[in-house]
């Protein structure tokens, strides 16, 4: 009788460990995508006029995953920005152009003021004299 109880022990920790290491290996994947999308869209981002002309070369990105799922559309994400000229939240759709870069179709750039520039804008004020080139 208690072989038979420590077996179903053994058997139900054995089950329990392979579910855990399951769990723990789909959101290792997930965590990886997260990143290397982020990767991708900061390289997109830093080429951006408006990014460059307010933030700078960014230097730290974070997906914000409960912003991105309340926004519409498939493919808008929303990223906390910073660099060396400031912090900023980016709204924007990304499309994907091959394995290893995004573009970026619409989106904007919130500043900490509330101020809200177009990601797409053409003309933009020229008071930036150190903007990265």
């Amino acid at each position: 009788m208690i072989a038979k109880v420590k077996r179903r022990k053994l058997l139900f920790v054995g089950i329990a460990g392979f579910v855990f290491l399951i769990v723990v290996g789909i959101g290792g994947l997930a965590f990886w995508g997260w990143n290397l999308f982020a990767d991708q869209a900061k390289v997109a981002l830093n080429k951006n006029s408006v990014i460059r002309q307010y933030i700078g070369q960014i230097e730290q990105i974070e997906v914000d995953l409960i912003a991105t799922g309340n926004e519409e559309g498939e493919d808008v994400f929303v990223f906390r920005i910073e660099g060396p000229k400031g912090t900023g939240v980016v709204t924007a759709e990304f499309v994907t152009i091959d394995a290893d870069a995004e573009e970026i179709r619409s989106g904007s750039l919130q500043l900490p003021t509330g101020e809200t520039y177009d990601l797409l804008a053409e003309n933009l004020p020229s008071h930036d004299d150190d903007a990265i080139r």
